[in-house]
């Protein structure tokens, strides 16, 4: 169906398009919130961060930014993008996006080893 045949969004379905974006980025935030604070809570180094991530500016901005777009773009696309990351979104099913996202977590891990094998140095 061409974008010209379809009906207009309304400004309802727009409100509750931008309503539920912000309640779904918030879930969303609170998701990675609980993961990292009982990664965290093994060593107890990094519960202050995960805390002040969570409780920040920069996370109610993430909640603004998906009431902006969400009542921007409409039901359709940010469906679309919310399923880009839960990991639902049919690219993920493309054989060079895995590839990439292989590379992406082999170069994370190597970065988290350099930067715990250089706090582990005793000092000069």
């Amino acid at each position: 169906m061409l974008s010209s045949e379809k009906e207009p969004i309304t400004l309802e379905e727009r409100v509750v398009t931008a309503i539920v974006s912000a309640v779904t980025a918030a879930l969303t935030l609170l998701a990675y919130f609980i993961i990292n604070f009982a990664l965290a809570a093994k060593s107890m180094s990094g519960m202050p961060l995960v805390s002040s991530f969570f409780f920040s500016k920069f996370s109610a901005y993430i909640v603004a930014t998906a009431t902006i777009v969400g009542f921007v773009v409409g039901t359709e696309r940010m469906a679309q993008l919310f399923s880009f990351f839960w990991g639902t979104h049919e690219i993920w099913e493309r054989e060079w996006f895995q590839k990439l996202c292989v590379i992406f977590i082999i170069a994370t891990a190597v970065i988290m080893v350099v930067h715990l094998l250089h706090d582990t140095r005793a000092p000069s």
